[in-house]
């Protein structure tokens, strides 16, 4: 037997404001994904004018073979959300999500719908592809959308997080690798990287794969690399087994 795993490359993109501003240097108007797929790197529509950004991470997924989740500020009528992107390793724009669970935010809106946002990519190096959950920083600790992901099968979650270090018993890392452990999935966290911010990784079933604390205002990040199970060990407290699409 074959043991597959796959290289999730994520990064966190999460300009801050301090009032409720529309900021046209922080705040873009991103379409919606639409069936069909549309790689926002090749597109002559003008649809992506004013979602840069969009483009920009479109090219870097399609150039490097990478899927990508990144997280931007959007503009949408007069709201603005706090808002992931996903695209595939072709550059396929395949996802956005909009966080649910605002903690603080007050420059923030929140949705008034209320979906689940998966995304399935790398189908170029896994036969099928493989689906993952999006869901941003304070949603880890919220009952939904998060189980209802799990409720439905998503077994690989990617997670940007805004996540301050302030806290000794709210730390990220330690949810995230609780959150693994208790329903068997593999969790993949970006945190901002400042003074009062650190704690990046990924969690499979419990078990570190990668991790980094540093807090610092120093900007010499790098790019984390972990490898991940396609099916993460089952769950140690119900004993219930992922289910596979």
């Amino acid at each position: 037997h074959h043991h597959h795993h796959h290289h999730h490359h994520h990064h966190n993109r999460h300009p801050r404001t301090s009032t409720h501003t529309h900021d046209t240097h922080t705040s873009q108007t991103i379409p919606d994904p639409v069936e069909e797929s549309v790689v926002p790197c090749d597109d002559t529509t003008g649809d992506f004018d004013d979602a840069p950004s969009v483009v920009t991470l479109s090219c870097a997924a399609r150039d490097t073979g990478i899927a990508i989740v990144a997280n931007l500020v959007e503009l949408a009528d007069s709201n603005i959300y706090n808002c992931d992107v996903a695209f595939d390793e072709k550059g396929f724009f395949l996802a956005k999500y909009r966080k649910m669970n605002l903690w603080g935010e007050s420059n923030m809106d929140a949705p008034t719908e209320c979906t689940l946002s998966t995304f399935t990519a790398l189908t170029s190096t896994v036969e099928g592809g493989v689906t993952f959950g999006l869901i941003t920083c304070a949603d880890l600790i919220y009952e939904f959308p998060t189980v209802d992901l799990i409720s439905s099968g998503v077994v690989h979650f990617v997670v940007p997080v805004a996540w301050d270090d302030s806290m000794a018993q709210m730390q990220v890392m330690g949810w995230a690798q609780g959150f693994s452990l208790a329903h068997g999935v593999n969790v993949v966290v970006s945190n901002h990287r400042t003074a009062t911010e650190s704690g990046s990784g990924a969690w499979s079933s419990g078990s570190t794969q990668s991790y980094v604390f540093a807090p610092s205002n120093r900007g010499d990040a790098k790019v984390m690399l972990a490898e991940l199970p396609l099916a993460p060990a089952a769950s140690a407290t119900t004993g219930a087994t992922a289910a596979s699409a």
